[in-house]
């Protein structure tokens, strides 16, 4: 109630609001407006009614500086009396994620926007975890905005938590600090994988996810072929052929992580899609959502290196795998059969999808069969390729037999090497002894001495044969 003209008298409620509301309580010095009830919400008047449809923006210093109708005219009665409750504290912001998710991945970005009542433009915005002493994030709105944006860049599992914000404003012509949010948790984790359980193969089956240390299904409440797009998607295992609920390849261990999902089926992740609170949901056995994916990840290959057996106690055994695009950069992984755990992995350079696995100084214990398979992340996915086919490996101790042999080899090839050797020595011998006698017989004909008893010899001859 207000006095004019030295008569007490009420404001009806047409229009009435917390703009109005905050106009009385600054005028009154109450600090700030929590509501404005209308109703007659603390009694009815029994005298004038002095104003209605007040129109306040909230900055003014007093009720008659707003815009209303003249004073005394309405259309009121006392059941419409306005009222305020005014607080020393403006009213608590609204937080809230700026996702349809509350799981986020390592790695991921959390944006959260932090929204106070209109009349509190250009006020200073905390961000705080719960927890903590101190807000971790600070940003003043520009005059006419009354929200700001959080945004928590390349988040880890520090980031995992509660939070709440509240806000900082001038407005009575006084610092104060608004009372914190209601508190908003952000879900961060360090990896969340998926699978397929029970079907044909990796790309068909029962949707498990696992989430706190723990495998849990997916309810079939509103799955659909939309929601069944991107978890084929996901494991890289093309279109969906099916969606299919009741269990259709058997009922999980009790646990359901994700009840009423509603994918667009454009989400890169199932975390993604619009569901229930992780772990809220009214499902039991029986009610398990599985797919049946058209694609089917390639196994990748395992080949032997250039030497491909057997090999001898101490000798050096490669084996390369190769796998398909999807696996570029992934992790590759060497098992033994009959192993439970792999016995080496590499992780492949970007861009590269294959790796080669280097067993050093083997011995008869590395003989066996070796498969390899992959892993990749995809959209923050752990994806597992199947084993490729086995690959026999032969591994044999030294024995004296073999080792006679390859003395009586290597005696053998040392044998031929000297009698080349003499070979060519004597044949290039022989061609110089040749070469010698051929210039010696030169030199003779070509002394006079040998050229004159050479034509008398000649001439002797010749006078023999005339005479007979």
């Amino acid at each position: 109630m207000f006095r004019t003209s030295g008569e007490w008298g009420t404001v009806c409620d047409d229009d009435w609001d917390v703009f109005d509301a905050e106009v009385v309580c600054a005028q009154l010095h109450c600090g700030f407006a929590e509501s404005a009830p209308g109703k007659a919400q603390f009694g009815e008047g029994n005298s004038s009614i002095w104003l209605d449809s007040v129109q306040c923006n909230g900055s003014e210093s007093n009720l008659w500086q707003c815009k209303s109708k003249a004073l005394g005219q309405h259309n009121c009665n006392h059941q419409e009396d306005a009222s305020v409750v005014c607080s020393d504290r403006p009213l608590k912001p609204i937080l809230s994620l700026e996702t349809e998710s509350s799981i986020f991945l390592k790695g991921d970005t959390v944006r959260m926007t932090c929204r106070a009542l209109s009349l509190y433009t250009g006020s200073t915005f905390y961000l705080t975890k719960v927890g903590e002493v101190y807000p971790i994030a600070s940003r003043t709105a520009p005059e006419g905005t009354y929200s700001i944006n959080f945004t928590i860049k390349d988040a880890d599992v520090s980031k995992d938590g509660d939070y709440t914000c509240h806000y900082q404003t001038g407005k009575s012509g006084r610092l104060v600090n608004s009372t914190s949010s209601d508190s908003v948790y952000a879900n961060v984790r360090d990896e969340i994988a998926m699978r397929l359980l029970n079907g044909t193969d990796s790309c068909s089956g029962r949707v498990e996810v696992y989430f706190n240390n723990t495998w849990g299904a997916v309810c079939d409440d509103a799955w659909d072929m939309l929601d069944a797009t991107v978890v084929c998607r996901q494991l890289g295992c093309g279109p969906a052929e099916s969606d299919r609920g009741n269990a259709h390849f058997g009922t999980a261990s009790g646990h359901f992580w994700l009840d009423d999902v509603h994918c667009k089926g454009t989400e890169s992740t199932l975390w993604t899609c619009p569901a229930n609170l992780v772990g809220q949901h009214n499902c039991g056995p029986g009610e398990e959502a599985s797919v049946i994916c058209s694609g089917r990840p390639l196994k990748p290959i395992l080949s032997l290196g250039r030497k491909s057996g057997p090999f001898l106690k101490g000798d050096t055994v490669t084996m390369m795998c190769w796998a398909s695009r999807l696996y570029a950069g992934g992790t590759f992984y060497l098992n033994k059969v009959g192993e439970s755990k792999p016995i080496l992995s590499r992780t492949a350079p970007k861009g590269t999808h294959n790796i080669t696995f280097t067993i050093d100084d083997v011995n008869v214990s590395w003989s066996g069969d070796y498969t390899c398979h992959c892993q990749t992340r995809n959209s923050g996915w752990l994806i597992n390729s199947t084993s490729s086919e086995p690959v026999h490996v032969h591994v044999r101790e030294h024995n004296f037999m073999e080792a006679l042999i390859r003395l009586c080899l290597a005696a053998v090839f040392l044998v031929l090497i000297i009698f080349l050797l003499a070979w060519g020595l004597t044949k290039k011998y022989r061609r110089k002894d040749k070469t010698y006698s051929s210039t010696e017989n030169c030199k003779r004909f070509n002394d006079p001495g040998n050229y004159r008893r050479y034509n008398s010899s000649a001439a002797d001859s010749l006078h023999r044969e005339s005479s007979l």
